[in-house]
């Protein structure tokens, strides 16, 4: 995989923490490859990508980070996940993969386009696959798993 796809997330992800959420602790692991079907906990935000690049970007955030990330960017402390937390996290994820497209415009000159997020809240595990390859970029907050960017997206030109 071009490393431009993994650098455009991380650009893309760490540009909008910053704006929306800067008052959060948030550390990026390294990136590693993931096995399809995956599990994930609480919130799970689906983007489609069309264009010179296809595929899906899952973005997966657990319990309590939904809730730190939806508090910073209401503006008011959020108790449970409802219908306002859900929005704030599909808009997050909306405004990440945003973001990447105009950084692989830039870096790989691909052009592609985002469907609306499609967002998911279980209190089990939910199932998720998608066409391989995966690549996660995991993220902490005070030393603790707390969000994950997985995409699997695939160029016009070849693999991504």
């Amino acid at each position: 995989m071009d490393v431009n796809y993994i650098n455009s997330f991380v650009l893309g992800a760490e540009d909008i923490f910053s704006q929306v959420a800067a008052g959060i602790d948030l550390s990026r692991q390294k990136p590693y490859a993931k096995k399809t079907p995956f599990y994930a906990n609480s919130v799970v935000s689906i983007v489609g990508f069309n264009g010179d690049i296809k595929g899906q970007v899952v973005f997966v955030f657990t319990r309590e980070f939904a809730l730190e990330l939806s508090s910073a960017m209401c503006g008011m402390e959020m108790q449970e996940i409802d219908e306002l937390a859900l929005s704030a996290l599909g808009e997050i994820s909306n405004m990440i993969s945003g973001r990447a497209v105009i950084k692989l415009d830039e870096l790989v000159q691909e052009k592609a386009n985002i469907t609306p997020p499609t967002v998911l809240h279980a209190e089990d595990k939910i199932n998720i696959s998608v066409e391989p390859p995966i690549i996660c970029i995991p993220y902490s907050s005070n030393g603790k798993a707390c969000f994950e960017i997985n995409f699997a997206l695939n160029s016009k030109k070849g693999d991504a």
